[in-house]
């Protein structure tokens, strides 16, 4: 089974990708895990006093405790934003994601300063490979191997689940009982048998069951002595309502898969062969019996017309499928009738227009593709009145006017583009109509004078730029 990938550290933490200081010989980094943390301590250094002369001081330090001594021959080290190379607005947060990898005993790669005695200091953390840490990663605590969301064997802070060792031997079935529990409620999570004595080497084999935390039983199936799965396999809501069945031989789906509603009610049904859908048309049913989805599969693909439909049987949705592909023209509906939206499909993107209508028919936005790539964006409000204007290039670059409108028509916003960059005028305007701001882009890049005015149209302010730079304070 897998070794457990550790959560990535935090972008706090991150920040540490280099230390302060360089060596010629850098220094090794060292494994461990951070098993506990005062953000209280202190540590006698040498600092200048008023005169300039060195004079033992007490720092303030976060003196870190961990499960294995490092080369100073200490399982302590000291942290400072200093040490670090953390700003120090920064450092809380760091302190934050540290106390994570002590809840959750990650195993990390730590890399200290020189020794000065046995005490030494914080300078970078890096998640470690299974090869750098495994001897950290001990999952056999207690007589209890613990496991993740996978079943692999992990260390305890970071399990899901646990199951007691060693487990007994079914001399009849020739296979090893398997009761995993839950590692919070300690509630059983399965219930099942496996063919190798240490767990993890090991597969499912005969008959499992899963259970809910609740203790409700959540999935039954069988597998045979070389652990594929065989029969009926059975899905339960934690209302012990059947909510799946499925049919395999030989590990693979075989026969009829179906879903249901939590009223017990059908809600789709596959036939499957070899691991494969059937070809042909299938239906999807809502919880009170209504048809509101029908697709074509062909060599296991969407194949032919997709349609869904409103509980009342109104249309709602349709398009076609070329080998799992959207080809064509794509309407949906409004349950009245009326178009909602269209567009072209070209191996399932968007080409040429893609329009969205309010329910009376009126346009609510407007977009144009091209080769897969977004030419214009456009939007109205429910009165008729255009609310956004872009537009971009064939390499999605923004070209021209980009212009943005309040909902009572006024223009709010008016900037031009080239090739990406702002140029030119850029205005805004308040909703009354009075202008807001005014400036000039060169190459995207404030240039000249920006002026300001109030929603009365006084004089707001002025400041000058000079290739986006503003230059002085704004008067």
């Amino acid at each position: 089974m897998p070794f457990n990938q550790w959560k990535a550290l935090g972008a706090a933490l991150i920040t540490l990708a280099l230390p302060l200081s360089t060596h010629a010989n850098p220094r090794p980094d060292h494994p461990t895990i951070i098993v506990g943390m005062d953000t209280r301590a202190t540590y006698l250094a040498k600092a200048p006093d008023a005169q300039g002369a060195a004079q033992l001081q007490l720092m303030p330090a976060v003196r870190l405790k961990l499960s294995t001594a490092n080369t100073c021959g200490s399982d302590e080290a000291y942290l400072t934003p200093e040490s670090s190379g953390i700003p120090a607005e920064s450092f809380n947060r760091a302190l934050d994601e540290i106390q994570e990898l002590i809840d959750n005993e990650t195993p990390v790669l730590m890399t200290l300063s020189a020794c000065d005695g046995k005490r030494a200091f914080f300078e970078k953390i890096r998640g470690c490979t299974p090869e750098e840490c495994g001897k950290l990663t001990a999952s056999l605590v207690d007589g209890k191997l613990y496991l993740d969301e996978d079943y692999a064997p992990t260390s305890k802070g970071q399990a899901s689940y646990f199951l007691k060792m060693p487990m007994p031997y079914d001399s009849k079935r020739k296979a090893w009982k398997a009761k995993v529990y839950y590692a919070d409620s300690k509630t059983l999570r399965r219930d099942y048998f496996v063919n190798a004595k240490d767990f993890a080497s090991g597969r499912p084999v005969l008959a499992s069951k899963t259970y809910y935390p609740s203790g409700k039983l959540g999935q039954s199936y069988q597998d045979d002595a070389n652990g594929q799965r065989q029969g009926e396999a059975i899905t339960y809501s934690e209302d012990g309502i059947i909510i799946k069945r499925a049919n395999y031989l030989n590990d693979e789906l075989e026969g009829w898969q179906t879903t249901y509603h939590e009223n017990g009610k059908e809600a789709d049904a596959y036939k499957w062969h070899q691991g494969k859908r059937v070809d042909g048309e299938y239906l999807e049913h809502d919880e009170n019996g209504a048809l509101v989805g029908r697709i074509s599969y062909r060599n296991d693909e969407p194949d032919g017309p997709a349609m869904s439909y409103y509980p009342s049987g109104k249309l709602k949705d349709s398009s076609s499928f070329v080998a799992g592909k959207a080809q064509g023209p794509s309407t949906s509906y409004f349950e009245n009738g009326a178009v909602r939206s269209t567009r072209n499909n070209v191996d399932s993107s968007p080409d040429g227009w893609v329009i969205s209508y309010y329910a009376d028919g009126k346009v609510e936005e407007k977009q144009f593709f091209e080769q897969q790539v977004q030419r214009s964006y456009a939007t109205w409000n429910a009165q008729g009145i255009q609310t956004v204007q872009w537009q971009w290039d064939e390499q999605h670059r923004e070209q021209g006017d980009f212009k943005k409108w309040y909902e009572n028509g006024q223009l709010q916003d008016h900037r031009i583009y080239k090739d990406g960059k702002l140029q030119g005028p850029a205005i805004t305007w308040y909703e009354n109509g009075q202008m807001n701001t005014s400036v000039d882009y060169v190459d995207g890049r404030e240039q000249g004078v920006m002026r300001m005015w109030k929603q009365d149209g006084s004089p707001n302010g002025e400041c000058r730029y000079e290739a986006g730079e503003r230059q002085g304070e704004c008067t």
